[in-house]
């Protein structure tokens, strides 16, 4: 009788509307197809299939049939969804192996010490290792002649020496029919695809730093039939998991492949990647086609510090700031949408370098989406390590992990996961990472989705007010003042807090605008926009207490115009009038053209809003039109007429 194997890798399941999005398992897929590839293992083993989705751990069980071996996927995601199963299938099958992988298993066997129903630990990339632990159980070879797993011997733990494996020819989950036992449920279903595996950089931060591995490219055949299959199973996102997209020529060859399947067969719709901070200018030439082909999320312009001792301390270079200007006005001009990333909590940083920081990004010219992390320590990177924990004074807290979007409804599991999230070092108190995160909310909500963009732009050129001097007054005024600022402030402050606190998760519910969890920045924004007219009134106090100037007719047409142009879900408006010209001001700020205010009667032509419900002006607006600005009525989606 064949032995049954099961693969394990539950991941979130996303809402949007009636429609449920998961990503298929593609991790465990790699190590089951290369498996089964073998005619040694399909002679002696049944692929019994996958657990991809956090279902109720019971049902989970069922669909284990007399398991021989459970192998297990382990992410920030699921790590205590996968123990609390490992634990129930040991109580029922006490024979059956159990095998933990993944990113947030330990280098050395520790984890094996803290579970005792584990019996093996995978470490690294797991095809060849868990091939090799098939052979072993069939007695074809032994346990100590694997490298790269730790096991019990008895009532010893042995951890196996490390070795990396230059093997590279692989067979795709996807091509291979690995996935086609699940392509039929009742899930929109997106996809990893990797055209390489490898990273040169060593960033303190990721796990990849530490491997210091040498990128390999999976063969041109292997790509191109993986794109075909993206466009015939109708796969309609694609995240890309190269570590440094754009970096090779074949790059831009692999970008027009996947623009040629998308327009025979609608499919993917759109792709993310993690692009290279080298070549640059071949990056922009992946990033412009992505961008007009209609598949782009949006162009990375990564820095994750600004400060020079930090990116010291993580093993980081940066671009030249002046030349991101460059490249910012680039994007603006080929109306390719770009976003910057930082992470908070790197080791050296302080609340004003962080600060500061993001100043510097908006001053350099990015005035459209930001997306800070809360830094996250990963067991496998070399910040992870205790001499670089105790060099730095890390401390971390166990924050309740929450996919964003996701419905905690869907996840039946009923457990709960945990990142390890940095609260506290020698340079930063725990209120500063609890400031700095607010300020950073506060320009994302107010500036990057342009509640306040253009009165901080206009404060900024014609009063030089610097925009972290907007900000922070901002939220000073939110704090002392009574009203709708108050309120929304206090409300996310509370909740920054808490999640330093480790008692709230980064994402939160608010069912006024639906039943899944949103990022902060965007409650920030829902929560202020919802009392419109307040908003506007309290922010025109604002100006005048910051600048003498709210009641001057410049200022009191900017005011009307910052408020004309935000995308109400309940005033959807068809012209934007206005005394000046500030359409054609704050677009040539944009493109870095020299600007000059001109009193002008505009009138200023809006296409393509409507009216709708909260719930869907969140998911349609903020969600899926984060990275297109859909909440200002300037952004190029909406087409809008100068007359």
């Amino acid at each position: 009788m064949l032995k049954n194997v099961y693969f394990i890798q539950a991941n979130s399941v996303v809402c949007s509307g009636a429609s449920k999005s998961v990503y298929l398992p593609y991790a465990t897929g790699c190590i089951a197809a290369y498996a089964f590839d073998d005619e040694r293992i399909r002679s002696e083993y049944n692929f019994g299939g996958f657990i991809y989705t956090r279902m109720n751990l019971d049902k989970a069980l069922e669909k284990l049939d007399n398991p021989y071996v459970a192998a297990f996927s382990c992410t920030t995601w699921n790590t205590e969804y996968n123990k609390a199963l490992a634990k129930k299938v040991r109580e029922k099958y006490p024979e059956c192996i159990i095998a933990f992988g993944g990113h947030n298993v330990p280098a050395e066997g520790v984890m094996l010490e803290e579970l005792p129903y584990v019996d093996i630990l995978m470490h690294g990339e797991g095809e060849i290792v868990f091939k090799q632990l098939l052979e072993a159980f069939l007695g074809d070879r032994s346990l100590a002649d694997i490298s790269n797993i730790s096991y019990r011997d008895g009532d010893k733990i042995v951890n196996n020496k490390k070795e990396f494996y230059g093997f590279f020819d692989f067979p795709s989950p996807y091509t291979s029919g690995t996935f086609d036992s699940i392509l039929g449920d009742d899930y929109d279903f997106a996809a990893i695809f990797e055209t390489n595996r490898g990273c040169p950089n060593q960033c303190a931060f990721c796990d990849w730093g530490k491997l210091r591995s040498k990128v390999r490219m999976f063969p041109w055949e292997r790509v191109q039939a993986e794109l075909e299959w993206f466009g015939a199973n109708g796969i309609e996102y694609i995240y890309g998991a190269d570590a440094n997209f754009g970096l090779f020529e074949r790059d831009i060859d692999i970008t027009r492949e996947m623009i040629r399947i998308h327009n025979e067969t609608g499919c993917p719709k759109k792709f993310k990647v993690n692009f290279s901070k080298a070549r640059l200018e071949q990056v922009m030439e992946v990033s412009r086609l992505i961008s007009h082909s209609g598949l782009g999320k949006a162009q990375t312009l990564s820095f994750q510090s600004l400060n020079p001792e930090v990116l010291k301390n993580i093993g980081r270079s940066n671009l030249d700031i002046n030349y991101f200007n460059k490249l910012i006005t680039f994007c603006n001009e080929e109306d390719i949408q770009t976003y910057t990333e930082l992470i908070l909590g790197l080791p050296g940083e302080t609340r004003e370098s962080f600060t500061d920081g993001i100043n510097t990004l908006l001053v350099g010219g990015q005035h459209k989406t930001l997306n800070v992390y809360p830094c996250e320590l990963l067991p496998n990177s070399i910040m992870g390590s205790k001499d670089y924990r105790d060099k730095f004074g890390l401390k971390t807290v166990d924050v309740p992990f929450i996919l964003y979007h996701s419905n905690e409804d869907e996840d039946d599991a009923g457990v709960v996961e945990y990142a390890k999230t940095m609260c506290e070092m020698d340079s930063m108190s725990k209120e500063d990472f609890v400031y700095a995160y607010l300020f950073a909310v506060t320009v994302q909500a107010m500036h990057m989705l342009g509640l306040t963009r253009f009165l901080s732009i206009y404060l900024y050129k014609e009063k030089n007010i610097s925009y972290k001097k907007f900000y922070s007054s901002l939220i000073d005024y939110a704090e002392k003042t009574d009203g709708i600022l108050h309120t929304a402030f206090k409300s996310i402050a509370d909740h920054i807090r808490d999640i330093y606190n480790g008692e709230s998760s980064l994402g939160e519910c608010d069912q006024r605008f639906g039943s899944i969890n949103y990022e902060m920045d965007d409650l920030l924004f829902l929560r202020c926009i919802i009392s419109y007219d307040e908003l506007f009134n309290e922010l025109s106090e604002f100006i005048e207490k910051l600048t003498g100037k709210a009641n001057d007719d410049e200022m009191k047409e900017l005011l009307s115009y910052q408020k004309k142009v935000i995308y109400h879900p309940e005033r959807p408006v068809e012209t934007i009038e206005s005394e000046y010209d500030f359409t054609t001001y704050f677009r040539k700020f944009l493109c870095g053209e020299p600007v000059e205010l001109t009193k002008r009667k505009t009138v200023l032509t809006v296409h393509n809003s409507s009216e709708m419900t909260w719930e869907n002006y969140a998911r349609n607006i903020l969600w899926y039109g984060r990275h297109n600005e859909l909440s200002v009525y300037l952004a190029d989606a909406y087409k809008p007429e100068l007359k």
